[in-house]
């Protein structure tokens, strides 16, 4: 099981996945997966928040290996 916290360590999950894309195109896929899985999505960049914003039994989208707008 995947497991996703932020920096602190005081918010944490368990979604269903966490993946890293490097691509427009994959973020997209792996939001049509989700969709048809019925499964949230919720994108995190370094894990700051300190609110659980990222969150999820869904999908946790690690936007860390994405550049530009």
């Amino acid at each position: 099981m995947a497991t996703w916290s932020n920096w602190s360590g005081g918010v944490r999950c368990a979604p269903d996945r966490v993946v890293r894309p490097s691509s427009e195109e994959e973020v997209a896929s792996i939001v049509a997966i989700a969709a048809r899985a019925g499964h949230g999505v919720r994108p995190v960049g370094a894990g700051h928040s300190f609110s659980p914003l990222g969150a999820t039994d869904g999908v946790v989208v690690d936007v860390g290996g994405l550049t530009g707008v």
